[in-house]
């Protein structure tokens, strides 16, 4: 009876209908745990799966960026310790349904490594490329106007990772850094180096930019400072040129005489009388008082 009664406890008891978590992508994953004695594997809540595998455009790049989350993901969970059978599990639900696919058509061994697995998916995703049409792109690369370094050489180093450069990939990114910035200048110092390495290339090329950039600032804040100084000169050019017209209209006056036509003193050829007729003497251009009948009268 006893026993029984134990039985009956034991099938109540809510550890017997533990399941464990089902995994699904871009969403917190558990570990099962193993046996009664609680978890075997560390826990892994809070911590998304990487997004699924896109290989159907830009595969290289997108399997590429995807590894690169994968390896972090196995980090920070602990993943990377635990059994290749339970990483492979965990690999096929974060790949995917589409990329599942793929997969089935690539393995019918389910006994290789996670290690070997993201090598022949490498391998399919990378092989997708066109190889002369992504070095093409890469080759024809330059800085645009404007772009700065930076920028251009971020983009060129993206470009030559879907080129299968190989051993040859830095060298390449040198050459096509130097070839395709912009300013000329920067460029002859470049191919006069001995030896150019890919940082010795990018240091020298972000050292001419900056130099370049602070000779602008300068020559615009003396541009500013010359215009500035133009405008005063302006301002203050009008009285200048008041005092030139006062002077010259002063050179131009000639001196004034007492006129004999007309008694008073006044501008050359600028005679009151000149046209008028004389009250005495009924003659033209003289006034009265300058009438030469009344010199002559007053000597008879």
């Amino acid at each position: 009876m006893y026993a029984e009664d134990e039985v009956e406890e034991v099938q109540e008891d809510p550890e017997h209908h533990q399941v464990p978590p089902q995994v699904q992508v871009g969403q917190p994953v558990g570990l099962p745990p193993v046996g009664r004695r609680g978890p075997a594997f560390p826990h892994s809540a809070g911590i998304a799966l990487p997004p699924k595998l896109d290989l159907s455009s830009n595969s290289a790049e997108n399997w590429k960026l995807w590894s690169q989350m994968w390896d972090d993901y196995c980090i920070v969970t602990g993943i990377v310790n635990q059994p290749d059978e339970y990483k492979r599990a965990l690999f096929r639900q974060a790949i995917g349904p589409d990329t599942l696919k793929v997969y089935n058509g690539l393995f019918e061994d389910a006994q290789l490594t996670i290690d070997q697995i993201k090598v022949a998916f490498g391998a399919y995703a990378i092989g997708q490329l066109n190889e002369t049409y992504e070095r093409y792109t890469f080759n024809s690369r330059n800085q645009d106007k404007d772009k700065t370094f930076e920028a251009y050489f971020t983009a060129v180093k993206t470009f030559a990772r879907t080129c299968n450069f190989g051993d040859l990939n830095e060298s390449l990114i040198r050459d096509r850094t130097v070839l395709g910035i912009r300013d000329s200048r920067t460029r002859k110092k470049l191919l006069q180096k001995h030896d150019l390495t890919l940082q010795r290339c990018v240091d020298i090329c972000k050292s001419d930019e900056a130099t370049t950039t602070m000779l602008k600032n300068i020559d615009s804040e003396q541009s500013v400072n010359a215009l500035t100084d133009k405008k005063n000169q302006r301002a203050r050019k009008p009285s200048t040129l008041h005092t030139s017209k006062q002077n010259s209209q002063q050179k131009l006056e000639k001196p004034k005489l007492s006129c004999k036509f007309c008694g008073y003193e006044h501008i050359f050829q600028k005679c009151p009388a000149w046209g008028k007729t004389c009250k005495l003497c009924k003659q033209q251009n003289h006034f009265a008082k300058k009438c030469p009948q009344k010199k002559v009268s007053a000597y008879v």
